[in-house]
C-alpha cells in the first residue's frame, strides 16, 4: 500500500477587450463602445490512493468547480446597457484501476455534477 497524493490547482482567466475603428481610411479611429469583460476561475484537487486487494489497485477522486463570468452589452437589446451572463459547475468523480494480472486491468468509475 503506498501514500496518498494529492494536486491542486487554481486558475483565473480575466480579460477585458477595447477596439477602434474607423469609418473610412480618412476618418480618425474612433473607440467602440462595447467593451466586453470575461472572467472565468477554476478549482480542481486530485487524491491518488494506490492500495492492494486481490491484485493493485489505484484509486482517484477528483473535484472540480467552475464559475465562469461575462459582462457585455446584448447586441439583440439595442441598447447601452451591460448585462452580467454566467454559468457555475462543479463535478466531483472516482475512479478504480484494478490490476488483476500485470498484462490485464479493469477500471471503473463514478461521475456526480
Amino acid at each position: 500500500m503506498g501514500a496518498t497524493t494529492s494536486v491542486f490547482s487554481f486558475s483565473q482567466e480575466w480579460a477585458k477587450r477595447s477596439s477602434f475603428a474607423r469609418a473610412d481610411k480618412n476618418a480618425d479611429f474612433t473607440k467602440n463602445s462595447r467593451v466586453p469583460e470575461v472572467r472565468n476561475t477554476v478549482l480542481d484537487g486530485k487524491f491518488t490512493t494506490p492500495f492492494e486487494f486481490y491484485g493493485q489497485h489505484t484509486l482517484v477522486m477528483c473535484g472540480q468547480y467552475f464559475d465562469a463570468k461575462l459582462t457585455d452589452k446584448n447586441p439583440g437589446h439595442k441598447n447601452e446597457i451591460y448585462d452580467d451572463f454566467g454559468v457555475r459547475q462543479w463535478a466531483l468523480f472516482a475512479e478504480n484501476e484494478w490490476w488483476v494480472t500485470p498484462d490485464f486491468s479493469f477500471t471503473g468509475g463514478l461521475r456526480m455534477g
